[in-house]
């Protein structure tokens, strides 16, 4: 008997000290302390960006203020000050700053709805336009959940190649099994361009579709497949790598082939997409 008291008495004193248990009160009153501690850190920095800003001998002196809010955590009220800036008449090459400063914004659906309506509506052909609306499209795609990729399917019959390669390209980094039905309807718009005479308008496929501009200006026809095929099949087979790692397509028929053998696995992981979203995405 004794023996069995020194040993429990042993254990007793081996085993870890237990903490005093965090009530929901004390919980309620942690999150409350560091939502508070985020919030006074935003507005450090937001102070800090006015005083940059105010005065400025230059936009060099805007961007640097602008750089503040982007090295900030991610807050709604640095946020809504960067979607003012993004919405401004200040020049293209200070606005592209802005889009650039969403970067950490992961998952933030707001964001990425201010980012594709800059990017569809930004007018002009000058350089810095262009690189704004490419740097609106490119910063989407680093940080847009996966359901929101199907909102890029309208750049694709951009005009401009450029802007449709860059929202192809995004496409490829969101990387959502949904966007199979409009890269295929585009790659096979592509694939029947001709050319010697700059071809037809490609099929209406379900689910989607390029479509490609209303025209027929062949060079222009030949120039969009000359630039967005290549990207587009590549965009497929890097979206299809979650679906089988082995293979790859080489055209249209294939790549269709592929996806319509596969519509059970495909519709398995966007369910698992879809519940990614769900628990990551923020309003």
């Amino acid at each position: 008997m004794a023996r069995f008291i020194v040993a429990l008495f042993a254990a007793l004193i081996l085993l870890p000290a237990a903490g005093p248990q965090e009530t929901p009160a004390d919980d309620k009153e942690t999150k409350k302390q560091e939502q508070q501690k985020a919030d006074d850190e935003a507005k450090a920095a937001l102070k800090a960006y006015q005083d940059k800003r105010k005065n400025p001998k230059s936009m060099d002196d805007v961007i640097e203020a602008i750089d503040i809010l982007k090295k900030a955590k991610p807050h709604k009220m640095i946020r809504a000050e960067l979607i003012s800036v993004l919405g401004s008449k200040l020049p293209p090459t200070v606005r592209i700053e802005a889009a650039a400063a969403f970067t950490e914004y992961k998952k933030d659906t707001t964001v990425c709805e201010t980012l594709l309506r800059h990017a569809r509506e930004e007018r002009g052909k000058d350089k810095d336009v262009l690189d704004l609306r490419k740097k609106c499209i490119r910063t989407f795609g680093d940080i847009a959940p996966f359901g929101k990729s199907k909102d890029l399917h309208i750049l694709f019959s951009d005009l401009d190649t450029a802007i449709a390669r860059e929202a192809i390209d995004a496409v490829e980094n969101i990387k959502s099994v949904r966007m199979f039905g409009p890269l295929l309807a585009l790659l096979a718009e592509l694939e029947r361009i001709r050319g010697d005479d700059g071809g037809e308008r490609g099929p209406e496929v379900p689910g989607g579709g390029g479509g490609g501009p209303n025209q027929g200006d062949k060079d222009s026809k030949k120039k969009r497949k000359d630039d967005l095929e290549n990207p587009t099949l590549k965009a497929i087979n890097t979206i299809w790598g979650k679906v089988d790692s082995k293979k790859t397509f080489k055209n249209y028929t294939e790549a269709n082939k592929g996806v319509s053998e596969k519509k059970a696995e495909i519709k398995k992981i966007q369910d698992e997409e879809d519940a990614k979203d769900a628990k990551e995405s923020k309003a």
